[in-house]
C-alpha cells in the first residue's frame, strides 16, 4: 500500500503523521507549513504550497527525505494514481510543429528535444516532467 509519512523536524524526528489518501488541507491534520522530512512508500506524492492542491508543488518519488529544501512550506498532499500500464506522452514544438512520442523515461537532451517542447499530451500512464536535468 502506498503512503507518505511526514515529520515536523529534520531526520524523521518530531511529530509524525501517516497519510494513505489525498490531504486537501494539512491545517486540519495539524501539519500545515511544518513538514521538514518525509518518507514516501509506493506511489509518488505531490506536495503543494497551498491548500486544495494549488500553488508551487514538488513531486516526491518513493524514498526517504531526511531534510527538505522547502521545509515548512506545504499545505496539501496528493498521491499520484492512475493506470501506470502502457505509458505514452506526446511532446510538441510550437504547439503543433515537430512532435515526439515517448513510451519510457527519457532525457530530452539525448534526443535533441531539450528546451524546445512547448506542449504535451498524456496518452497513458503518469508522467513527471522535469525542467532541469543533469546530462
Amino acid at each position: 500500500m502506498s503512503k507518505i509519512i511526514v515529520f515536523s523536524k529534520n531526520i524523521f524526528e518530531g511529530r509524525t503523521a501517516e497519510f494513505k489518501n489525498d490531504v486537501r488541507n494539512l491545517e486540519e491534520k495539524g501539519f500545515n507549513d511544518v513538514i521538514c522530512s518525509k518518507k514516501v512508500i509506493g506511489a509518488p506524492w505531490v506536495a503543494y504550497y497551498d491548500e486544495n492542491f494549488a500553488g508551487k508543488h514538488l513531486v516526491f518519488e518513493e524514498g526517504e527525505y531526511s531534510t527538505l529544501d522547502d521545509k515548512g512550506q506545504f499545505s496539501s498532499l496528493r498521491i499520484v494514481t492512475g493506470d501506470l500500464d502502457n505509458p505514452e506522452i506526446q511532446l510538441n514544438v510550437n504547439y503543433q510543429g515537430r512532435s515526439m512520442t515517448l513510451r519510457k523515461e527519457t532525457n530530452l537532451h539525448d534526443i535533441d528535444f531539450s528546451d524546445i517542447a512547448s506542449s504535451h499530451k498524456v496518452k497513458g500512464g503518469v508522467w513527471v516532467l522535469y525542467q532541469h536535468m543533469s546530462h
